[in-house]
């Protein structure tokens, strides 16, 4: 079987599989799945249970954006953030029980009964950035006798339906850590992308430290509402341009891997560049709280609006001293001057990473390409994928393993980092 994935499946081959995968499991959806739809009428009462879930599956050790109750309801009223539940059909009575009760009340039964449950959260960035932009972000299950796969299925299916744009994506960095006796990896949740939803691997997102304080090198997916639109587009992709071998490299290998041979791959240029900051302003995505700021990224980016921002010398250097996990820069690949940035990163210490998909907001038949260059905080212990060890299922994974242990000793030796294996 693939251990990163096989190629982008059209909708037919993608909706028979996973009718497939329905028909022959024990999950019944009216049983076995509290979904979006209800969760919405209870947004505090879903937090709460949503918060009981991670917090057991991390054994307390959770840092991310789940905790401000009163900002996330409207979230959640709104529909940006789409919670559902899985687990057995006692225990999703009992939390439809939980959540027509008062807070107090659940605050008390939550005490008294932890339900057995798995939790996942679709968070819908079109009504901030205007794009079909939603990630499919805090999972965390101890609900061990009930898979999350149809689950996350039905939810996907529910807002492939409610989204008329050909060009929407769905993005996720699911875990992918071994596991140890004290840490539960991510090994189960990683096939499931790999085999049963079919997300595209565009690389890896070493962008927070989670349980036991490390750093956990994720892989970047996504999936494509209509991977057609997204296949008829890269007929129309401009030439991409890379400072680095290894980086152009890596970016062929990846379009080689998710996208069919009979489909056009965008050419993977290499440039030269003398080292310099790209002029202009650049703009950054903070983080809700600054408690959270040492177990997550910044994300650094030239900015939309020509006289909002900072210069790229002011944010690196603030992610610095600020204590960000990762400094995380994106750039235009199909900008040749930004060759010289990226000949700038490099110098200080920055490695290529991923490839992300951006939907356009005007086009809804278009996307918009960039890369990402990834800086670890130094000194962390960095927990290694569980499959980098291993033997690709074909020729293609093969190369792109080996090119990953490369990127992988890259990011070590520029953290300076103790690793875990």
């Amino acid at each position: 079987m693939p251990l990163l994935g096989e190629t982008i499946w059209g909708v037919e081959k993608r909706e028979k599989h996973w009718s497939f995968l329905s028909d022959r499991s024990s999950f019944v959806l009216a049983e076995n799945l509290l979904g979006g739809e209800e969760t919405r009428l209870a947004p505090k009462a879903t937090l709460l249970l949503r918060i009981s879930v991670l917090l057991r599956t991390y054994q307390g050790d959770y840092h991310t954006d789940a905790f401000d109750l009163d900002r996330l309801s409207e979230t959640i009223r709104s529909g940006v953030e789409r919670i559902f539940f899985w687990g057995t059909a006692a225990a999703i009575q009992e939390a439809k029980t939980m959540l027509a009760s008062s807070e107090l009340e659940l605050e008390k039964i939550l005490e008294d009964h932890q339900l057995l449950l798995g939790t996942a959260t679709l968070i819908d960035y079109s009504p901030k950035q205007n794009l079909q932009w939603v990630e499919l972000t805090r999972t965390g299950s101890v609900a061990r006798s009930v898979a999350s796969t149809i689950a996350n299925i039905q939810e996907l299916r529910q807002l492939f339906a409610s989204y008329p744009r050909d060009n929407q994506v769905i993005f996720s960095t699911p875990r992918n850590r071994k596991s140890t006796a004290q840490i539960r990896g991510g090994a189960a949740i990683h096939r499931q992308h790999v085999r049963e939803l079919n997300s595209a691997f565009w690389g890896w997102a070493p962008w927070y430290i989670m349980q036991g304080g490390f750093l956990e090198v994720l892989d970047y997916r996504e999936i494509y509402q209509k991977p057609q639109c997204f296949f008829t587009w890269l007929t129309q992709q401009s030439p991409l341009y890379f400072h680095s071998a290894s980086a152009a490299d890596l970016a062929a290998q990846l379009f080689r891997l998710n996208i069919p041979a009979d489909q056009a791959r965008p050419e993977c240029r290499l440039k030269m560049g003398a080292p310099t900051p790209l002029k202009g302003k650049w703009q950054s995505t903070p983080v809700k709280s600054k408690s959270l700021i040492p177990f997550n990224p910044i994300f650094i980016r030239p900015s939309m609006l020509p006289d909002t921002g900072e210069s790229l010398e002011h944010w690196l250097p603030y992610a610095t001293t600020e204590g960000y996990a990762c400094t995380l820069v994106e750039l235009d690949l199909e900008q040749e001057e930004t060759v010289s940035v990226q000949a700038y990163l490099e110098e200080q210490g920055f490695s290529f990473v991923c490839l992300r998909f951006y939907p356009s907001p005007t086009d809804f038949t278009s996307f918009k390409l960039k890369g990402q260059w990834a800086r670890l905080k130094p000194d962390q212990t960095l927990a290694q994928p569980y499959y980098l060890d291993a033997k690709g299922f074909h020729t293609e994974e093969q190369t792109l393993l080996a090119q990953l242990q490369q990127l992988w000793d890259q990011l070590t030796k520029a953290a300076q980092s103790t690793i875990t294996t």
